[in-house]
């Protein structure tokens, strides 16, 4: 299993264990893609220092020397690694409501919290300080998220997301009826035609013609 799979891993059980109010657009999805952010930021400090330390302590023999610099290489690109499995994840990630790649709210909520959890992470923060952090970070405000499970419009902070209408009545979770994708209409909002209220076939009103109406041929 790779870094990013143990990380989002911890990450969702973390959340969920905190927080089951808003899987997606709310509380727990804030915290879980702060606290995987972070976990990814800090663990992939870790695999880039030692392949820096490995690469720069290759013996010079034949055949090493073109491996050291790719292991350098590829340890001083960790930043933009870490940063292409954010993407990618938000890319090609479901909000929950069967929306794929950004242009939700949701997406743009990710991406936020998602720095949020970069700038907890580090090379020397453990596990446990990431999660206490990312917590501190919700509960604080720092992070951001959807109004309530029916109003997925806008973006908020997270501050007092306890008394939210996510938590209105005990966890809630979205309502995916409300999303509004790339700037459009609700799908709540979107005016029906009841069949019922069509004209029937045969009850059209034709308009007629009077013959002694029509002119006069001279």
């Amino acid at each position: 299993m790779g870094i990013a799979s143990q990380a989002w891993g911890i990450a969702r059980d973390q959340a969920a264990a905190y927080t089951l109010a808003g899987s997606d657009y709310g509380p727990q999805n804030a915290l879980r893609h702060c606290i995987f952010a972070g976990l990814l930021d800090s663990w992939g400090w870790r695999a880039a220092i030692a392949e820096l330390i490995g690469g720069a302590a290759l013996p010079p023999i034949f055949g090493l020397q073109f491996i050291k610099p790719l292991l350098v290489l590829y340890g001083a690109t960790l930043a933009l690694r870490v940063r292409l499995v954010l993407w990618a994840h938000e890319k090609f990630g479901d909000d929950g409501c069967g929306n794929v790649a950004t242009g939700t709210v949701d997406s743009e909520c990710d991406q936020r919290n998602n720095e949020v959890g970069l700038s907890i992470g580090g090379p020397f923060t453990a596990n446990a300080d990431v999660i206490t952090a990312a917590k501190a970070a919700l509960d604080g405000g720092r992070l951001f998220m959807t109004p309530g499970p029916k109003d997925l419009s806008t973006v908020v902070s997270t501050a007092g997301w306890k008394t939210s209408p996510w938590m209105a009545g005990g966890p809630q979770d979205k309502d995916c009826s409300y999303v509004i994708k790339n700037g459009g209409t609700p799908m709540k909002k979107i005016p029906t035609v009841n069949v019922e209220d069509l004209p029937k076939v045969g009850q059209q009103q034709i308009p007629t013609v009077n013959v002694e109406d029509l002119p006069k041929a001279k």
